[in-house]
């Protein structure tokens, strides 16, 4: 126990940090003094009790599976509650529930927001907005295995916690410095998004904010209208350009830098992820123009964007896509659901499970023609076997069922059924807006107060990919 608290008292000291840093952009942006001091204030509290738990722990940090497991959903839970203190205070949101809702939504880079009139708001409190998806997005623990050398072995137990399914892969032989490679590469994405934007355009303040929630697969904006408010091609394109990029698996990146472009080609669901954007891209084009008419160029951008937007489980809009053919709105559902590549900031079942899935499918339907036939799956070159495969499949059905169950539950607070069933895809995918009541014009306001635990709920399970959240439950888990 002594351990995890130790290890959430890291958390606290980055949260505290951050909180600083919102007191910063108060100061510079001229916001009201009450805000000011608000984040002073709880930065500071947050890294006087981080000192104190230091002090009275200062050892190195070994933990178990269990006990990694343990730090995980509690440092996630620990975040959500602690980030939503300033929406409360500042009367940013009308009840606790909304500003639960919004500061989960954050880090859990969701982006499903409860706000509308961002442009009133003080700037540090969307910077904190913003700031939760940057913090979220690459994983919160991830950042101090990277940069904390008293981690020690705990730090591969924390590693393999926080990076489950298929993107526990070392590149190092250290498992720090392959967390300081997966953390430089998402830093050095969001200062190339915030340079582009910068020149497309933007002002360093949105240029920073849009570059968090872009590569962070998140989705808040300072603006109410999200990116449509600027009214540029070139920062729909840039912005497009760099969710598709935070929707590749970071490996795939590492290799590319290493001088292995080739890689991007290799990896079966990178390929699946490119080819069902590019597929859904033209069918949407052309579905688009027979209903309404209109540019190609301009709607070409609108597909584009919409679509890597909701696959990649970002969730910016620059349309109301709630109004396309009902044949474009079933293929973004199936993409919400499916999500980018594993590795990366993208939330969902993951590409990478959906190839391995059908590949399985395949399989089976070969067997049942020719019982004799002894086949194996693999996945670029590699034979899944019989336990990787399992996994695969009952992670699907564990994420079928959560969504069923959140589906059914928000029925009943819900006008429709499409509201309930986007809401449940678009939350527990990470995605952020939904369809009918949940679509991209709407906010999450008007949900009732369960209604809204549901959805932060889903947005756990999500991020951490169900498992995780589910085992904390289980008695014989505390257990020695």
């Amino acid at each position: 126990m002594k351990n995890i608290i130790h290890s959430l008292a890291l958390v606290g000291s980055l949260i505290g940090t951050s909180f600083l840093l919102c007191a910063g952009v108060a100061f510079l942006c001229d916001d009201p003094g009450t805000v000011r001091t608000l984040f002073l204030a709880m930065g500071f509290a947050c890294l006087a009790g981080s000192a104190v738990a230091w002090f009275f722990s200062r050892v190195k940090i070994e933990l178990k599976r269990r006990d990694a497991i343990a730090t995980i959903v509690f440092s996630w839970l620990f975040c959500g509650l602690i980030g939503a203190v300033p929406y409360l205070v500042l009367g940013t949101c009308a009840d606790p529930a909304s500003a639960i809702f919004e500061s989960f939504s954050g880090f859990t880079t969701t982006g499903a927001s409860v706000l509308s009139g961002l442009e009133a708001l003080p700037r540090a409190v969307l910077f904190w907005r913003q700031l939760t998806h940057f913090l979220g997005g690459v994983g919160i623990l991830i950042m101090f295995i990277a940069i904390l050398p008293f981690i020690g072995a705990g730090g591969v137990q924390l590693y393999k916690a926080e990076t489950t399914g298929f993107m526990g892969e070392k590149l190092t032989a250290r498992i720090a410095g392959t967390a300081r490679i997966i953390v430089g590469i998402y830093l050095l994405l969001n200062v190339l998004c915030a340079l582009a934007l910068k020149f497309a355009g933007l002002s360093w303040y949105d240029a920073v904010c849009h570059a968090f929630g872009t590569i962070a697969t998140g989705g808040f904006s300072t603006r109410t209208d999200s990116i449509a408010a600027f009214h540029s091609p070139r920062v729909e394109w840039i912005i497009a350009a760099f969710m598709f990029v935070s929707g590749i698996n970071f490996v795939a990146h590492y290799r590319a830098l290493k001088g292995e472009p080739g890689y991007y080609f290799k990896s079966s669901e990178i390929r699946l992820f490119a080819s069902l954007c590019a597929g859904t891209i033209l069918v949407s084009t052309l579905l688009l123009l027979q209903r309404f008419g209109g540019g190609v160029a301009d709607t070409l951008r609108a597909a584009a964007f919409q679509t890597i937007s909701l696959f990649s489980t970002t969730g910016f809009t620059t349309t109301d896509y709630d109004l396309w053919p009902a044949a474009i709105k079933i293929a973004f559902l199936a993409l919400m659901v499916f999500g980018a590549c594993t590795g990366s900031t993208s939330g969902a079942i993951k590409s990478a499970r959906i190839v391995v899935a059908w590949k399985l499918v395949v399989r089976q339907l070969r067997i049942f023609m020719q019982p004799s036939v002894a086949l194996a799956v693999k996945y670029d070159g590699a034979i899944v076997d019989d336990d990787r495969a399992l996994k695969t499949i009952g992670y699907i059905c564990a994420y079928v069922v959560a969504l069923v169950i959140a589906t059914l539950l928000l029925s009943l607070y819900t006008p429709d059924f499409m509201t309930a069933a986007s809401s449940a895809i678009a939350c527990l995918g990470g995605v952020g807006p939904g369809m009918s009541a949940a679509g991209p014009t709407e906010t999450f306001a008007h949900f009732p107060a369960v209604a809204k635990m549901v959805l932060v709920a889903c947005m756990l399970l999500g991020r951490l990919e169900i498992y995780a959240c589910l085992v904390v439950f289980y008695p014989s888990f505390w257990r020695k």
